[in-house]
């Protein structure tokens, strides 16, 4: 059988079946049934217990651990469908048929629907998709509020720009309310080429939206590296720090494909209205002098 799911479960129902069918034949055995330590004998109460024992040590012992092994082996995929497509073109007109739908569903629930767009060429195609397919008319395009998850920060109209992609292949062919477009901040607009200031300025426009909350990647303040993080760890605990040495993922099998440079910023935090953390080598000093901490690094001495 192809698939393990099928198969675990008729294994657990056929094992179910024949050990109750066993079980069940003890009140009609007429002798005794020596286990090594005690025997079970005869009819009654001895077979209703050795039943009740059974099915017991079947659910402790068999069920459960399948059940378990079940979820570790699979997870999530159990509840849900993975679809393939032969080709991007039929992915892209499947999926903005869900998109359609899913979008008249929210409009029907609460008469707004928010949708978050994002670049790359199938999600030209998928654009595209949705404009040429005839069930589009049933979303109230008036009523759709549009933001990007993600963007190049260039100038307004340049083609690299995610935004400008969008308009082209979907919303200038829709009749959308250009007070619900939402874009991210263009390096020529109004907080100039200040990367930092534009990333707060959307934070704050989402902030005031009423859009779901998001998550929110909280930092310490100040400013290190992964290596000056764990170098601090070893001075602080007693130990060498010279013993952390630096190395890239170069020196892996399969490099790791992130940039060279990257951070993590405390702007949307400040948009948030909450105050700054403090600074991080002082939260990591607490952190390592904390008693609670202390007894868990005594305990696994």
């Amino acid at each position: 059988m192809g698939d393990p799911l099928t198969t675990i479960i008729i294994t657990v129902v056929v094992v179910t079946v024949a050990g109750a069918m066993t079980v069940l034949n003890f009140p009609s055995f007429d002798g005794s049934f020596d286990t090594g330590t005690w025997a079970l004998s005869g009819r009654g109460m001895r077979g209703l217990i050795a039943t009740a024992l059974f099915f017991i040590i079947l659910v402790l012992f068999v069920i459960v651990p399948i059940v378990v092994l079940v979820f570790v082996l699979f997870g999530v995929r159990l509840f849900m469908t993975v679809v393939v497509h032969d080709d991007p073109k039929l992915l892209a007109e499947a999926t903005a048929a869900r998109l359609i739908v899913r979008l008249t569903d929210a409009q029907a629930e609460r008469g707004v629907a928010s949708l978050v767009l994002t670049g790359g060429r199938i999600a030209a195609q998928i654009y595209a998709a949705v404009r040429a397919n005839p069930a589009r008319d049933a979303v109230d395009w008036s009523r759709v509020d549009f933001w990007w998850g993600d963007e190049r920060f260039l100038p307004s109209g340049d083609p690299d720009r995610n935004e400008t992609q969008a308009r082209a292949a979907l919303l200038d062919g829709l009749p959308v309310d250009p007070a619900r477009v939402h874009p991210m901040p263009a390096s020529d607009g109004p907080l100039g080429d200040d990367a930092p200031a534009a990333a707060a300025s959307y934070a704050g426009e989402l902030a005031g939206s009423g859009a779901p909350a998001g998550v929110y990647h909280g930092t310490a303040s100040g400013q290190t590296t992964w290596h000056g993080l764990a170098q601090a760890v070893f001075a602080l605990s007693g130990l060498d720090p010279a013993r952390v040495r630096r190395t890239t993922s170069a020196a892996y099998v399969t490099p790791a494909r992130r940039p060279s440079y990257s951070v993590l910023g405390h702007d949307r935090w400040a948009v948030a209205g909450m105050a700054p953390m403090r600074d991080w080598h002082t939260m990591l000093t607490a952190a390592l002098h904390d008693p609670a901490f202390t007894a868990v690094l005594g305990g696994a001495g």
